[in-house]
């Protein structure tokens, strides 16, 4: 029974260190959308390490529930993603244009988008989103271009990812 009592102590340490270690991670998709002759852009981040990177870039305070990210000043969140999310398309920056966020339980979307009428022949995109926080910060992205997607993994070392288009077909040159 003794034993008992000390294996079942030590695994509950183990699965509550494991259960309590905070992953950080964001997920974002850039799809381009022929019809509407841009990008689509969707971010997925946890809601409270969008209020922290907030509060650490422009001092901003979330104390209280009631008032939280999705309050926050619709300029701020632009700020931050032009300070965090870049994209390029042909060598040429291009205006990431933050529309609105939609809050589900702990996360939040953010919803933008950037007008391209040209033919695309090379997109690359520059995801710092959270790095400035977290160390350990992991950013998703995956690109959807002419039905095909690419996906890559960037953190704070490797914030970059490139592509060539060539003939409507991507080429990951990252």
């Amino acid at each position: 029974m003794n034993l008992f009592c000390h294996g079942f102590l030590i695994l509950n340490i183990v699965f509550s260190s494991i259960w309590y270690h905070p992953v950080h991670f964001s997920v974002t998709n850039v799809e381009y959308n022929k019809d509407k002759q841009g990008f689509e852009i969707v971010l997925k981040l946890f809601k409270s390490d969008l209020e922290t990177a907030l509060s650490l870039q422009f001092g901003l305070k979330f104390a209280d529930a009631d008032k939280n990210v999705i309050q926050a000043d619709q300029k701020i969140l632009q700020q931050y993603i032009d300070l965090h999310f870049k994209i390029k398309v042909n060598g040429k920056g291009v205006n990431v244009v933050y529309r609105e966020n939609k809050v589900s339980g702990d996360d939040i979307w953010l919803y933008a988008d950037c007008k391209y009428k040209k033919k695309v022949q090379e997109l690359a995109v520059d995801n710092s989103l959270i790095t400035e926080v977290y160390d350990d910060q992991t950013n998703l992205l995956i690109l959807g271009y002419m039905s095909q997607q690419n996906g890559i993994r960037l953190d704070k070392t490797n914030t970059n990812f490139r592509i060539k288009v060539d003939q409507d077909r991507p080429e990951v040159v990252h």
